[in-house]
């Protein structure tokens, strides 16, 4: 199969590369991976299937849809896999025995197919593979964050046209829409991966207003009114109103690679205490940026960012209210949109050179709407850096359009 010059395949010295770091680390004898983002990262493919990793063997790509297409997408043996009911014996041939360990990322594969493997190999002790994947994903190649900064900078062009698109009287949805297809434009891969079994991601997040207060199933300090009980989150079909605060909250991805970015807009001057809130994140994450170097302690970040947060007189606003608040103030980025690390209270995280993390610092003004400012950084050895670089200005569309 020849593909298109733009379609372009993950390097061979990637997929040995983590192959390797993987196979180095690992205490069953043998794993299986079949969720997608880990089978991307193994094996440069996405088709569908399951990757053996033995501790003594070669890895195997045992794909089911499609075989001809991952053989020529990856680097690792590809034997076509006919049927679930044939992985037992393929996996018993493969390593010359039935495993007495097996490791399967235990957060994503559901119990009744972890049952049915373990039953289909004689019931080897099952432990969880999924701890050690993300560690070796948080990490990132240059090639890997080569990637994330592309993705930062179509992030960064659709920003840019975001004002051009509005009209008087658009809706969240129509606005959201129209910057999701901007972002489609410059070659935005749309979907945006996330691990989690009750998530349901989509890759933007435009909420105006009062709808900023609205709280939902979303894992964030507001979640927007969304246009139904269907799917009760993020932009709905009301109106933008003039001088409310406009939250743009979107990933852009780049062949697979995921960046986080918001940014904050108004159709007409902002009211004077959002355009306060946001200028207060903006102190806050110059702060965080001068923290986040190898060797720091994300618990000891996140105190002293809701402690800044306090002094500067935004204690209650910061993170939300109630039972939305959240005590995290940034997440790793990647393949998925949240992933390890996490600078959060309560949870032990020593910042690596070469991780990458989207800073959630947000805000929810009672009465008034929500703010917010996100960023996307890439740990070197000396500190921060951004892989999103737009312009920071609270914007006013009317301003900006004229």
């Amino acid at each position: 199969m020849i593909f298109p010059e733009h379609y372009e395949l993950v390097p061979e010295r990637e997929v040995w590369s983590r192959l390797n770091r993987l196979a180095a680390r690992l205490e069953a004898e043998a794993a299986l991976v079949s969720w997608p983002a880990d089978l991307l990262y193994l094996t440069g493919s996405n088709q569908i299937g399951y990757l053996l990793i033995p501790d003594d063997k070669e890895p195997l790509f045992l794909v089911r849809r499609t075989p001809e297409r991952a053989a020529a997408e990856s680097p690792v043996r590809v034997v076509p896999l006919e049927g679930f009911r044939d992985l037992g014996a393929m996996v018993r041939d493969h390593l010359g025995r039935a495993p007495r360990s097996l490791a399967l990322a235990l957060d994503t594969t559901p119990a009744r197919e972890a049952w049915a493997v373990a039953e289909l190999l004689g019931e080897p002790a099952l432990s969880d593979l999924g701890p050690l994947l993300l560690s070796l994903r948080a990490v990132k190649s240059r090639w890997e964050i080569g990637k994330m900064e592309e993705a930062g900078r179509i992030g960064c062009r659709a920003y840019s046209r975001l004002p051009s698109l509005f009209r008087p009287g658009m809706s969240e949805l129509a606005l959201a829409g129209a910057m999701t297809s901007c972002l489609m434009e410059l070659g935005s891969q749309v979907y945006t991966r996330t691990r989690s079994a009750v998530g349901e991601m989509y890759p933007y997040h435009l909420i105006s207003g009062k709808n900023g207060l609205c709280q939902s199933r979303v894992e964030a300090p507001f979640g927007g009114l969304g246009q139904s009980p269907s799917f009760p989150q993020g932009p709905s079909l009301e109106p933008i109103e003039p001088g409310t605060p406009i939250v743009a909250d979107f990933a852009s991805c780049w062949q697979g690679y995921i960046v986080d970015v918001t940014r904050m807009f108004s159709w007409g001057p902002p009211p004077a205490r959002a355009l306060e809130a946001y200028r207060t994140l903006t102190v806050i994450e110059a702060d965080l940026m001068d923290r986040l170097k190898p060797g720091a302690q994300g618990e000891e970040i996140y105190a002293r960012t809701v402690a800044l947060a306090q002094e500067l007189g935004f204690g209650l606003e910061f993170l939300g209210q109630g039972r939305s608040a959240i005590t995290f103030i940034a997440h790793g980025v990647g393949l998925e949109i949240s992933e390890p690390p996490y600078l959060a209270q309560g949870r032990p995280e020593t910042i690596q050179a070469d991780q990458t993390l989207a800073l959630e610092l947000k805000m929810v003004l009672p009465g008034l709407g929500a703010v917010g400012l996100e960023d996307t950084v890439a740990i070197t050895g000396s500190g921060a850096r951004k892989l999103t670089p737009h312009d920071q200005r609270f914007i006013d569309l009317v301003e900006e359009g004229s």
